[in-house]
């Protein structure tokens, strides 16, 4: 998806098998499972802008999380704070971040700009799916 490639490629792909999973087990002493549901979280820029998300998620009937910001990767999980060639540490995030821009990657800064979108925009299988 970077350099805006991918997206015809994503949509003309096979349906993969996706399915639910029952985890079942014992909970405080009480019996009980909990039902996880697939879904995929696509982290490109403007993924959640136009038709393209909600016809992948059609086309795998699957849940899919889609980015309607710039997304960039930071060494902090909630506020932009550029890579940094020279970093020592190892902790490197892939996330929106609201009101992103080219600016404020190329200044290389901790910006102050918050990632509030969490997984990003959730699109629903619209035919055929399971939700």
């Amino acid at each position: 998806m970077a350099g805006g490639g991918g997206y015809d490629f994503l949509l003309n792909a096979d349906q993969l098998a996706w399915s639910s999973i029952l985890y079942q087990g014992t909970f405080n002493g009480q019996p009980g499972g909990v039902i996880a549901q697939p879904l995929i979280a696509i982290y490109g820029c403007n993924t959640a802008n136009g038709t393209w998300a909600q016809s992948f998620a059609n086309n795998q009937n699957v849940r899919v999380y889609a980015q309607n910001f710039y997304s960039s990767f930071s060494h902090d999980a909630r506020i932009f704070r550029g890579i940094t060639h020279h970093a020592e540490t190892h902790d490197i995030y892939l996330l929106t971040f609201d009101g992103f821009s080219n600016i404020t990657g190329l200044l290389n800064r901790r910006t102050g700009l918050t990632n509030t979108t969490g997984r990003g925009v959730v699109f629903f299988p619209e035919l055929g799916g399971v939700w």
